[in-house]
């Protein structure tokens, strides 16, 4: 009951940051013109600063343990729901529009704007070493075969390896390998830039939800605008219970397998639990792929979600 009630209590404050973002663009703070800049700032500057404080106070100062080993089952379940993802696609004979988006809901999680908040008030700031870990897998994943697929869907676009393989060597990960290996062969940087990392790291949490909140406000005006009503296809139903059903029991048993325990298993099957990713809707426009039907998926993600986390929170406690 305990966990229970710790994990509404996250869940709670993660609605409230949402329900900035979605107040924002309400009240016309935020608009569209400002995703771009938001968008910038975390991946360019918040996260990189996150990623270089965590690794120099956890891994440098030895309070987590780091194995390479940690690696491996985020890798392979991504893999197998990728590939169940590809398979249902077939089965169900999704629209070729809706392809790509569709294997990417059922393979991917938002791993970083409501997975690091998430696990951050669940598990404290010791989780945050293995949310990036698990990060990278999916980032790397995401820009790979995710965006070949979104790219398939769109009429008229082929596969663009160069894009892709630029889009991987984002300064988040670029910040990552190299605060640990400077921390591999003895390096410590000075208080001050640790300081002043995690307080630009700290913003990332409440910008990423409040992001979040108001993509869900577009997506609801949008729909309000061409009064179409939220219709939860079976696409959408099955893309969900690969996120909240299937991407975690897959998860659990492969840390069982790799004798992952404690605090690293947790925080993988809450981040393997994670809503639709944001990215599946900027890609989607970006390539003339079906936007609507994948930003209606991560809105509805991201609800259920907030239900389905103190559930799954209380199973692994």
């Amino acid at each position: 009951m305990e966990a229970f009630l710790h994990s509404l209590n996250a869940v709670g404050l993660i609605l409230m940051m949402i329900a900035v973002g979605v107040f924002a663009g309400k009240s016309g703070i935020m608009r569209s013109e400002h995703k771009q800049f938001i968008v910038k700032y975390l991946i360019n500057i918040a996260v990189p600063a996150m990623c270089i404080a965590n690794v120099f106070e956890q891994i440098g100062g030895e309070s987590a343990a780091f194995e390479f080993i940690y690696f491996v089952p985020p890798i392979i379940s991504m893999l197998i729901t990728l590939l169940i993802a590809l398979l249902a696609a077939r089965f169900f004979k999704i629209p070729k529009k809706r392809y790509g988006a569709f294997v990417v809901m059922g393979a991917f999680s938002n791993s970083i704007f409501m997975g690091l908040p998430m696990c951050k008030e669940l598990f404290g700031e010791s989780a945050v070493l293995y949310v990036i870990i698990f990060y990278i897998i999916n980032t790397l994943m995401f820009w790979t075969f995710g965006t070949a697929l979104i790219q398939y869907s769109a009429n008229g676009k082929e596969f663009n390896l160069r894009h892709s393989i630029k889009k991987l060597l984002t300064p988040p990960l670029i910040s990552l390998f190299l605060a640990v290996f400077l921390v591999m062969i003895g390096v410590k940087l000075p208080k001050i830039i640790l300081t002043f990392s995690g307080y630009l790291g700290d913003t990332v949490s409440p910008i990423a939800l409040m992001y979040v909140g108001f993509i869900m406000y577009e997506t609801l005006s949008k729909k309000k605008q061409t009064k179409e009503k939220y219709k939860l296809e079976f696409s959408m139903v099955f893309a969900m219970l690969m996120r909240f059903a299937v991407a975690p029991v897959i998860t659990i048993v492969l840390c069982k397998l790799f004798v992952i325990n404690g605090l690293v298993q947790k925080v993988f099957v809450i981040e393997s639990a994670m809503p639709v990713m944001t990215q599946t809707v900027i890609v989607s426009a970006a390539y003339g792929a079906d936007e609507q039907y994948a930003a209606s998926a991560m809105t509805i993600s991201t609800v259920l979600s907030l239900a389905a986390i103190p559930v799954i929170y209380t199973l692994i406690a």
